[in-house]
């Protein structure tokens, strides 16, 4: 008898940036990071791959301590992974950039998974985890993101998650004081 073991698929996470245009509170970059900002390399991401970084990687997250719709060359790096390496994409993003940034929209809509940090839907709490954006900026920029989700053919749109922190003001009725 012999056991077989099968492997399971990897999952990358790239950052690929450690930029952001906000200063939020809780965000390792606004508390303890000491590096300098700098941009994931395209050229290593193609070297990544030539050496067989991703053999078995199923799925890479575009994530970690930056924004990344900073990148300049995010829609190039998204449809890298995709069809060169053959792999699923997702980013995670605070939204702001959103409709604002030229090419960003349309590399969102590239990916497979979407995350969008809406946090909360108080606009002081919001802007307060957020700072210094002020919330009608977040539900513009997602008007702006699903009025054109909308128009997509439906194999064409990733799918999107509203991250939201519960975070009330005031207790909820129910709750423990």
């Amino acid at each position: 008898y012999k056991r077989q073991h099968k492997r399971l698929p990897e999952i990358y996470q790239i950052e690929l940036t450690n930029r952001c245009n906000l200063k939020c509170p809780t965000c390792l970059r606004t508390t303890d990071m000491v590096r300098d900002e700098d941009l994931f390399s395209f050229d290593l991401l193609k070297k990544m791959k030539e050496r067989g970084d991703f053999a078995g990687t199923a799925y890479v997250e575009l994530q970690m301590a930056g924004e990344p719709t900073l990148h300049p060359q995010l829609g190039e790096i998204i449809s890298y992974l995709k069809d060169s390496a053959g792999m699923m994409v997702g980013l995670s993003t605070h939204g702001l950039l959103i409709g604002k940034k030229k090419g960003v929209m349309e590399a969102l809509f590239d990916l497979n998974d979407l995350t969008i940090s809406v946090d909360s839907v108080d606009p002081e709490v919001y802007s307060q985890m957020r700072y210094p954006a002020k919330l009608p900026q977040l539900m513009k920029a997602l008007d702006t993101f699903f009025e054109a989700y909308a128009k997509r053919p439906e194999g064409r749109r990733p799918f999107v998650e509203l991250q939201l922190v519960r975070t009330p003001t005031q207790p909820i009725s129910g709750d423990a004081d």
